[in-house]
């Protein structure tokens, strides 16, 4: 009695926990209408809500009435009898009906919250929210949707083994004062969004968050950007928990405090890449330490390209895919040999896990501001995440202090990460023109007491021993190769660069003091504590560095016509001071004629700066800088200039610098300006800029190597007209120059053309257009020809889409052509927990070894042990990408709704879909619409087709589709090239009379696989198939039916033939107190000949064996009550001469 009164207290919190879960599938009620009406005129009524067009049905007694005697309207519904026939009788209709009305106004917000925008209103405003039915939770209003799940499954052909997922979303007013976000899971999966859109969504986001009107606390996920502060800047993607309070009296004092403590998701790295002449990648993006593999985090990358921020997305300046550390660029801008590019991001790096806290004290007292902020940042060195430790390894870090460079170590794989390698390596010595080398590893078959799993490392090309060889292992297997006249000749080694853990903090302080009106002071003081090995104490003097800074401004003049302010300020930077990311912008040193120096040096920093600025006319700014940094002094003035008068702009700014540096004088003039006017729809205008720097010795008038020239003028067009139309040509002229001794030397000519924008848009038509031509050209005496290692370069992208006929005939159409790389593509099948995966591995040849020519795509779930993973690649070869995709869609229903007799009932029966895309790359420059190559031109293609052609005689008792589908593709391998050719013709006709559902299925197919690197696994299999179904219900809760086919396929490159023929029994069953039950049974007999062991043999019988073959399913699927759902599978299969295989599972599954 007692358990029985705790079970009753505990029940419904139990039930609550359970029930905290996204949003997923749940049964429909029961809406099924069936009414028996009399014909009493010639519209009728029938329901208060929107009937479901697809399921309605009129009998007169038995007998389907013909459509052609009525018209129903679905949002209405209404019956209009359109047949004298019929009127005056008695009918039943049968429906199922929409839980709403169409025509009923519905809104998930009131109209009245619209704002007329001319007002001056507050940019946020709180309402108090009235009770909500929809989704409350105790006294809150709190809209949850989710699903937590438990199961379990087994079978005599795997491991028995359990799953669990949990999902919530929550969101709304947890009380009055106190708003509720979160999200929460315990999926690990690694999902990233794809970098190819300005927004990403992202799936990895866990956390919860609790809003107030004076505060804020997060927990989980999220990304913290520091303010107010110049010597703290990061970005960063955080795992841990937030807190912020915002506090203020009546005596005009705030206070503002932050704190957060988390792991670091990621770490900062900053690269510069070098470009090759007109090719758009893409761009391999490599660790800190030089790591060739990387997983970028998603949405922290900012890209310059000489100094200018770039947007992601297709459509704007570049794509990016996070998972495999790849940059590519659009056709929208040009890559140049010279282009500067540099990437910012963060990559995971799971050496160490890596604590971070961060605390911040805003604080304010009427017009002036201050604050303090905390960062610390460390690696818990003695909980390795990723990389394993020795402790050998770590008193090699104890000695070597800061020398980083010098930890690497040979690396043999631990026994509990070798559980899924199975490449290893013996050691011996060999001999190479009288030269003898020891401990050479060589690849060994099988794993024995002298082998070891070894790891390597790519350290560049000619700087290692070994070279990736091509193989049949499931995994790179390395080889070694002699050294030639003393020079490595491999680009892999057998080690390791250890990494060591890292401490980092930073204090600082400062604020903005108002002295009064028009007159402020800033200033901040920052100290830094950065120690690159916490193993060792070893260099441990240089850790602390120091920085500060002081600025004044005043507004002389200030009104609302005009302003006229003065600002100067000084920044000192102490040689070992470390910010997290760099206090300068991008591409600071470059315009200050000099470089980032290593090891670091003092730095100061004095600025001087007057600006004007007058509503009517624009504004003025002249701007001097000086920079002084050990042998380094340099004085730099800028001035800027903009002014809009009318329809005229104008945009100027002049740089230039005179420094000194290591006995050399520098001078450097930058410029650009840009000179526009609106004449009605056209603005043309012209854009100049250039950059002189002339760097050479104090006793000298020869140029040093660091001087350049370069000046580039641009023409332009731009068109606007209303929304419809907005298009821009553009003209770019660009001249280089190095030096010669004093004198200058032309190096080439870039000439480019763009057209870009919109030509045209509206309802029903469509054009984005971005089309660019690049000429590079050097001259040769008298003639200007092109450079043999800089392309000439023709992009195109225009996407394009057409709707006619009221939605009846739609087309779209993308076209794109660019230069760039591809990868020579390398995966490795990894074993997953069983019943996980989607390949399968047999052992044909009884060897043991894992060989890529044995995995198959698993038939059945018993069997799905592996995935298959794409290692990133490290070579790459240049190509030519050019992308066609085309769709068509023809469907005359869409006309003729309303009036749908005669010749037009007869035209809407008919349907036509055909879709189209093709993507090829090669090796020379073709044009875009050029379909014919010859086969040494590609280097690797996808082409897909899908035509479907339907009829629908009768909607509801006859259609008949063809089907066309065609499919090619060559990828290329680091083994090879492989290819696949499909392709496949279907007829399929559906018979639907009262109870009764007819199928029939022809199909003729082609299925070629050529892999250059295993011949023996090739195959070309002609297919035919013909397959019978019947579906009958015998009531609405039992549904029975058959299925007959016939297949035969034909490997017309090996002597293997196969013929099945299947017969099959369904049964399904649906009732409330029950549930739903599906059963299949089915009988396959197949006669093959031919070599059964080999992987052509397992694709023609799909994973069965020759004889009689026998499969079934049950599937039970039961809804406990409001929220449970119960869920039973079972699978069996039996062949002859081999034992019956079960596999099943059982699932529990709450939903809300």
């Amino acid at each position: 009695m007692l358990l029985k009164e705790h079970f009753l207290r505990f029940k419904y919190l139990i039930l609550l926990l359970l029930t905290l879960s996204f949003t997923a599938k749940a049964q429909l009620p029961d809406n099924r209408i069936v009414k028996k009406i009399y014909i009493t005129s010639d519209t009728l009524h029938l329901d208060t809500l929107s009937i479901i067009p697809e399921s309605f049905r009129i009998y007169s007694g038995n007998t389907p009435v013909d459509t052609s005697f009525y018209t129903l309207k679905p949002p209405e519904s209404l019956l209009i009898i359109r047949s004298k026939q019929i009127q005056n009788d008695s009918l039943t209709v049968k429906y199922r009906r929409y839980p709403f009305s169409w025509k009923q106004k519905i809104a998930h917000k009131s109209d009245t919250i619209i704002r007329n925008t001319e007002q001056n209103i507050s940019l946020y405003t709180r309402e108090e929210e009235e009770n909500s039915p929809r989704s409350n939770w105790g006294n809150s209003h709190l809209h949850k949707s989710g699903s937590f799940a438990r199961g379990i499954t087994l079978g005599n052909n795997q491991n028995a083994g359990t799953h669990s997922d949990f999902h919530l979303q929550l969101s709304g007013q947890l009380t009055d004062s106190i708003e509720l976000q979160a999200v929460m899971t315990d999926s690990n999966l690694p999902l990233q969004p794809e970098g190819n859109s300005q927004n990403l969504q992202e799936f990895d986001r866990v956390y919860i968050q609790l809003q107030s009107p004076h505060s804020e606390v997060i927990a989980g996920d999220f990304q913290n950007k520091p303010d107010s502060s110049t010597f703290i800047k990061y970005n960063k993607k955080l795992r841990g928990i937030k807190g912020t309070v915002n506090y203020k009296t009546r005596n005009n004092f705030a206070l503002s405090s932050e704190i957060c403590g988390a792991v670091s998701k990621g770490k900062y790295r900053k690269q510069y890449i070098l470009p090759n002449s007109g090719n758009q990648g893409p761009y391999k993006l490599t660790g800190a330490e030089n790591e060739p593999y990387i997983i970028v985090l998603s949405g922290s990358e900012r890209i310059y390209i000489d100094g200018e921020l770039l947007q992601r997305g297709i459509d704007k300046d570049y794509t990016i895919d996070y998972n495999l550390g790849e940059l590519t660029f659009t056709v929208s801008h040009i890559i140049r040999a010279d282009s500067r590019i540099i990437a910012e991001f963060e990559y995971a790096d799971r050496s160490y896990p890596r604590f971070t806290l961060h605390t911040r004290q805003n604080f304010q007292k009427q017009q002036s501001k201050y604050f303090v902020q905390f960062f610390s940042e460390h690696d818990a060195k003695n909980q390795t995440a990723m990389q394993t430790l020795s402790n050998s390894d770590k008193e090699l870090l104890h000695q070597i202090g800061d020398s980083l460079q010098q930890a690497k170590t040979a690396y043999i794989l631990p026994s509990d990460q070798t559980e899924n390698n199975t490449i290893y390596y013996k050691k011996i010595d060999t001999t190479v023109q009288g030269h003898i080398y020891k401990g050479i590893f060589v690849y060994s078959k099988q794993k024995k007491t002298d082998t070891y799993p070894v790891q390597f490392t790519r350290v560049g090309e000619n700087q290692g021993n070994y070279i990736q060889t091509e193989s049949s292992v499931n995994g790179r297997i390395f080889r070694w190769t002699p050294p030639e006249n003393g020079q490595k000749t491999g680009n892999y080694s057998p080690e390791r660069l250890l990494t060591a853990p890292q401490k980092e903090q930073i204090l600082t302080a400062g604020g903005n003091i108002s002295i009064r009106q028009g007159l402020q002071i800033n200033f901040e003081a920052a100290g830094s504590l950065h120690d690159k090995n916490t193993f060792s104490p070893k260099d441990d003097h240089d850790n602390i560095g120091f920085a500060a800074k002081i600025g004044i401004k005043n507004n002389f003049i200030q009104d609302s016509a005009q302003q006229l302010t003065l600002q100067t300020g000084y920044q000192y930077i102490h040689p070992e001071f470390h910010s997290i990311e760099p206090i300068h912008p991008p591409e600071f040193w470059r315009n200050y004629g000099t470089s980032y120096n290593t090891p670091p040096i003092e730095e100061h920093q004095l600025h001087i700066s007057l600006k004007y600025n007058n509503k009517q006319f624009g504004n003025l700014e002249l701007y001097t800088n000086g920079l002084k940094r050990n042998t380094y002094q340099g004085y730099k003035q800028t001035l800027t200039n903009t002014l809009q008068k009318g329809k005229y702009t104008q945009q100027i700014q002049i740089s230039f610098l005179r420094a000194k540096e290591n006995k050399n004088k520098i001078q450097f003039l930058q410029y650009q300006s840009l000179f526009q006017k609106t004449f009605g729809l056209l603005t043309p205008g012209i854009k100049l800029q250039g950059e002189y720097n002339h760097t050479r010795p104090d006793t000298s008038r020869i140029y040093t190597q660091n001087s350049f020239r370069n000046h580039q003028s641009s023409a332009f067009l731009h068109l606007k007209y209303k929304s419809t139309t907005d298009l821009e040509l553009l003209y770019t002229h660009r001249e280089e120059f190095r030096p010669e001794e004093d004198q200058w030397k032309y190096i080439q000519t870039t000439n480019t053309i763009r057209l870009k924008g919109t030509p045209y848009t509206s309802k029903t038509f469509g054009w984005n257009l971005t089309a660019l031509y690049y000429l590079p050209l050097q001259e040769q005496e008298t003639q200007k020809v092109n450079l043999t290692n800089i392309r000439e370069t023709f992009h195109l992208r225009s996407k394009q889409y057409l709707s006619l006929l009221r939605n009846s005939i739609k087309l779209s159409l993308l076209l794109e052509h660019k230069t760039g790389n591809i990868p020579f593509q390398d995966f490795q099948y990894i074993q997953v927990p069983d019943g996980t995966g989607l390949y399968a591995w047999k052992d044909y040849n009884k060897n043991k070894i894992k060989e890529l020519n044995e995995f198959v795509q698993s038939r059945f779930k018993d069997e799905a042990n592996y995935i298959r993973v794409t290692l990133p690649g490290q070579k790459y070869k240049p190509i030519y990408a050019q992308t066609l995709s085309h769709h068509i869609n023809i469907n005359p229903r869409n006309l003729w709704k309303k009036d749908n007799r005669g010749i037009k009932k007869i035209l809407s029966s008919f349907s036509e879909d055909l879709f189209i895309q093709w993507q090829r790359k090669i090796n020379t420059q073709s044009k875009p619409l050029q379909i014919n190559i010859s086969d040494s031109m590609n280097i690797a293609h996808t082409y897909s087709l899908r035509n479907k052609y339907g009829i629908h005689i009768n909607r509801w008792k006859f259609k008949t589709y063809y089907i066309y589908q065609r499919s090619d593709s060559k990828n290329l391998q680091f083994n090879g090239t492989i290819d696949r050719n499909t392709e496949k013709h279907s007829i399929l006709f559906y018979k639907n009379q009262h109870n009764l559902l007819l199928e029939n299925t022809w199909e003729t197919a082609k299925n070629e696989y050529l892999y250059s690197f295993f011949p023996q696994n090739n195959y070309l299999i002609q297919e035919k198939k013909v397959d019978l179904r019947g579906t009958y219900s015998i009531s609405e809760i039992i549904q029975t039916g058959i299925n007959l086919s016939v297949e035969d396929k034909t490997n017309t490159i090996g002597e293997q033939k196969s013929t099945s023929y299947t017969s099959g029994i369904h049964f399904g069953y649906i009732y409330k107190t029950i549930g739903n039950i599906q059963t299949d049974i089915k009988f396959i007999q197949i006669n093959y000949t031919g070599e059964v062991q080999n992987t052509i043999a397992y694709e023609m019988m799909q994973g069965l064996q020759p004889g009689k073959n026998y499969t079934w399913t049950i599937l039970w699927h039961k809804k406990l009550n409001n929220f449970l759902q119960l869920e039973f599978h079972y699978e069996g299969r039996k062949s002859e001469n081999t034992s019956i295989i079960h596999s099943g599972g059982i699932n529990l599954r709450a939903l809300f």
